[in-house]
């Protein structure tokens, strides 16, 4: 996926890491944005995740996950065509922030950028804190009332930022399950923990949603993030 996500972090590539002394010096890279269309393999992607588990014919399909690897890379694939036979300009480097040659050059920068600038180091990131959070339980004779359970989705959603939404998650889930064992209606309350600890909690770090931290890989200050506050308190 995030092969095909490079194509429209390519979009916003125009001016990359250099000195504001010298605009125009020859330590600028200078990245011509892809076509639009060059999103479709993306844009395809998040609807075979979205539809083909829901799809009568295609649902024991996807459940395998050599077919949903077969997917990722063909749609890939099909990115890094567009970067060698259509695209026709150079690809900047996120490690080294020079501009390639187009064509071939261009498509291993990309899967470059793709897998050893991003994919690597945000999966290191997910592993360390699924790792740590997935190690520590609680206990206790904790009752599943409306009040504990907003009570957990409040501390799920502060320490969110801190620890990641996955830690998060991996750390309070469980809690909530057990003190809501014995009630007869539970599913909305797994939505609203999905929302509020797994997703919207962790926008004030980096460190918080994946794709803040994809964002810290591309340059935006690690505390930038702390602007959201109010969005985050709404």
């Amino acid at each position: 996926m995030n092969l095909i996500a490079d194509t429209s972090a390519q979009l916003d590539a125009t001016h990359l890491v250099s000195t504001t002394e010298q605009p125009h010096t020859e330590q600028h890279a200078h990245a011509e944005p892809p076509a639009f269309y060059s999103v479709i393999p993306f844009a395809l992607l998040l609807l075979c995740i979205a539809f083909l588990p829901l799809i009568h014919k295609t649902e024991e399909w996807w459940e395998h996950n050599k077919n949903r690897l077969l997917v990722a890379v063909s749609l890939g694939l099909v990115t890094l065509l567009y970067y060698t036979f259509i695209y026709g300009h150079g690809v900047v480097d996120h490690g080294t922030h020079e501009l390639s040659a187009p064509g071939i050059p261009a498509a291993i920068v990309v899967l470059k950028n793709a897998i050893l600038v991003e994919y690597i180091p945000f999966i290191a990131l997910l592993f360390s804190l699924y790792v740590i959070s997935g190690g520590i339980a609680f206990n206790g004779n904790l009752v599943g009332r409306p009040r504990l359970n907003t009570a957990i989705l409040a501390i799920g959603a502060a320490i969110s930022s801190f620890i990641g939404t996955t830690g998060a998650a991996m750390l309070l889930i469980r809690p909530l399950l057990k003190a809501n064992a014995k009630r007869d209606y539970v599913a909305h309350t797994i939505i609203f923990f999905i929302f509020v600890v797994c997703n919207t909690g962790g926008c004030l770090l980096p460190i918080g949603d994946p794709p803040l931290f994809l964002g810290f890989l591309r340059g935006v200050p690690f505390t930038w993030t702390l602007n959201l506050w109010p969005m985050w308190l709404a």
